[in-house]
Order: C-alpha cells, then structure tokens, then sequence
C-alpha cells in the first residue's frame, strides 16, 4: 500500500483513475493566479488537514540545496527578461508569497514548481547580500512519497495552470501527460486517455488529438509553428505527412502557401505532386459588373484594389 500523504493522493496529481476527479472546482480562478501555493491548490477541502499540511510540509531550505528538474522533465522556457524583473520586484517588495514545490533527493531538492521563483531569489541575493535570500520557503515532498512519472506530471500540469505557454509547448505538455497516463493501470469506466487530459485542462478532446499531432512535425515545421508563420491548422495537416515530405515542403514553398486554407485538404497518401499542384492552384477569377453612384466611382476603385493586394 502507498505510503503518500494524502494531499499528494487527493490532489490534481493523484492518480487519475476517475476523469473527474481530475478538475477543481475552482480550476478558472486558479487559471488567473500566476502562482499559487501547492496546499490552496492542491489541498483537500478538510480545512484540519488543509492546517496540519501548512503546518509539516512547509520548510525553508538554503538555496544552494536546490537543483533544477532535468531539461528533459522541464521543457518549459524561462520567463522573459521584463517579466523576470517584474518578479524580482514583487518578491523585493512583498516577499516570497508562495512556496516553491520541491522533491527531496539524496543530496539535494529538485524544483518541480518554481525555477522562476529561485532564479528570482538568487538574483536578489547577488545584488543586496542580504541573508534572507538564502533560504526559501519550499512545499517539500519526501523522496518516496511519489515517483518519477508523477513528478513529471506535477512539472506538466503547474506549467499548464500558471503559464502562458506556446502552442508547442502545449504540444509537447499534452505529450508528456499521454505517456505519464498511458503507463498507470486501467482507468475504468472506458474513457479515452484524451478524453481525461481534456477535462483536467479545460480543452476538447479534439483540441488534445490536435496537440498529440503537433509532436509529429520536424524541427523545421515545429520553429516556423513556434514563431507563427504557420497557424495551428496548417501545423496539424502537414503533421499528416511524412517527414520527408514534411522537408519538401519546407523547401519548397512559403509560409503563406503552407498557411493557405488548401493546406487542410493535404492527405498523408498525397504524392508531391498531388500537393504540389494543391498548394499553387491559381485562383479563378471572373468579371463582376455593378452599378454605382459616379461620386463613388474612385472610392470604390481603391478600396478593391486594396482588398486585391491584401488577397494577394
């Protein structure tokens, strides 16, 4: 029988052996803290055991002690520079008001929530030396309390709450949680592994199978996905395709063909040449004659003719 605390079966991260006991109730609100601490999101509703894990897991430790989660694990990019500063600032101001999340190791505590937080720490005791940046208050979970996959899922699912991710972020989160439930035991009841990811991140399964698509691009797809010169719909269709012809078309054609609305219509049993003459079919055109006030003639001449470039 697991020994682990209650608030580590009960929470977001238990086991997921019933889809809906995977949403909180207050799963909107807690989408608009950017950091919340692990007991008021986590915690069971008993308020005396809401108390006592305040009480026990609550520690400050030297921040020399902890270590940062695999790259693997965290795939998650750092915050930006102005946004970092923003946080230096309010932990200068007001302290640090939520705990980081860390997992006890045999020589040290790996961050599973709070590698911003720490960075902001270290950064305010680089410049003022004071000794109350040493340390940080930190949720400790003990080492055999949880294992690996469960681990990773705490790094997954406070990443999803707390950040604004990229799309292919999201992509590789949705991934990453497939694979963590895929290895647990049967969930009961026949609900699809997609369908659970999408109740406990508020999104359609769809949406789901549409992210689990995304990890099918090539590197290439993927950076042009990452700086938005391709829109999710067209990531997903060419993510149909092999990877060979998924480097054709990167060769071969523009963002903004790879972007056009033929792009959903590619087929992974497409040959390049089927896509080839997709992708540059020229469109028809065809006379219109109207009838319009004289005065509005060369008003109504410009205004086409910029609708024709922006077409174009």
């Amino acid at each position: 029988m697991s020994n682990k605390k209650d608030f580590i079966k009960k929470d977001r991260f238990k086991s997921l052996e019933i889809a809906a006991s995977r949403v909180s109730e207050n799963i909107s609100e807690v989408k608009d803290e950017i950091m919340e601490t692990v007991v008021s999101r986590f915690a069971p509703k008993d308020e005396k055991l809401s108390e006592e894990l305040q009480d026990s897991s609550v520690v400050e430790i030297d921040i020399s002690k902890l270590s940062s989660a695999p790259e693997q694990w965290n795939f998650y990019q750092p915050l930006p520079d102005d946004k970092m500063l923003e946080l230096v600032e309010s932990i200068k101001d007001k302290g640090l008001m939520h705990p980081l999340v860390v997992w006890e190791q045999k020589d040290s505590y790996m961050i599973l929530s709070g590698h911003n937080r720490k960075k902001a720490v270290e950064m305010l005791y680089e410049e003022t030396k004071d000794s109350k940046y040493k340390a940080v208050k930190c949720n400790l979970i003990k080492m055999n309390e949880i294992n690996e996959d469960e681990a990773r899922e705490i790094i997954i699912d406070t990443n999803w709450i707390q950040r604004q991710l990229s799309t292919v972020e999201k992509a590789k989160s949705i991934s990453e949680k497939y694979i963590r439930l895929g290895r647990k035991k049967h969930l009961g009841d026949g609900v699809k592994t997609r369908d659970i990811i999408a109740e406990s991140y508020g999104i359609s399964g769809r949406m789901v199978q549409n992210y689990l698509s995304l990890n099918q691009l090539i590197e290439e797809m993927e950076s042009l996905l990452r700086e938005n010169h391709i829109t999710i719909k067209s990531a997903v269709a060419i993510s149909r395709l092999s990877k060979d012809k998924q480097k054709w078309l990167y060769e071969n054609f523009t963002s903004k063909q790879l972007s056009s609305p033929d792009i959903k219509n590619i087929e992974a049993k497409m040959t390049k040449t089927q896509i080839e003459k997709l992708l540059n079919a020229e469109d028809e055109y065809v006379n219109v004659n109207i009838k319009v006030p004289a005065n509005k003639k060369a008003e109504l001449l410009e205004k086409v003719n910029q609708w024709l470039k922006e077409l174009n």
